[in-house]
């Protein structure tokens, strides 16, 4: 388990089935993620991080209430085993207020990357504050792409 001031982050079990399902199911969060997606579609999402033996998915949690802040997930790329790829979903109700930096400054900071030579992390242009996230994070530009039909910036920490 990773903490910090605010948050405490534990791996993805069963028992976060609903609470996570709230991300994957929120037009807000998923905004710049192709959208909501449907209750079937998540239950193999979700079955499927917690077959994954070689990826971390950390459910973020507040650590006064519980409450679950959101997820992120380290997983490698398909190109390369020594890359991990960094994402991160949260609630509205947590934007903006420094958890996805405070928790995500963790995660890259943590033993959870140490199989990894670089980090990498996409998302939309459109995506400001998650731009401006990563950024102050350390990742740097690489890239543009377009995928799911909309550019995406796609970042890499060297670590």
């Amino acid at each position: 388990m990773l903490t910090t001031q605010r948050c405490a982050m534990a791996p993805l079990q069963e028992a976060d089935k609903l609470q996570i399902q709230r991300l994957y199911l929120d037009t807000q969060v998923r905004r710049y993620l192709g959208g909501a997606i449907s209750i079937s579609l998540y239950e193999d999402k979700f079955a499927a991080m917690l077959a994954d033996t070689t990826g971390h998915y950390l459910v973020i949690r507040e650590q006064k209430t519980s409450h679950v802040v959101g997820l992120i997930s380290l997983t490698s790329t398909d190109q390369d085993p020594t890359v991990g790829e960094l994402s991160y979903l949260l609630m509205p109700s947590y934007w903006r207020q420094g958890y996805a930096f405070e928790s995500l400054s963790a995660v890259v900071q943590s033993s959870y990357i140490t199989n990894y030579r670089q980090l990498v992390a996409e998302t939309q242009v459109l995506n400001q504050a998650s731009n401006q996230l990563l950024m102050r994070l350390g990742f740097h530009l690489e890239k543009q792409i377009t995928r799911f039909s909309a550019i995406q910036n796609y970042y890499y920490l060297n670590v």
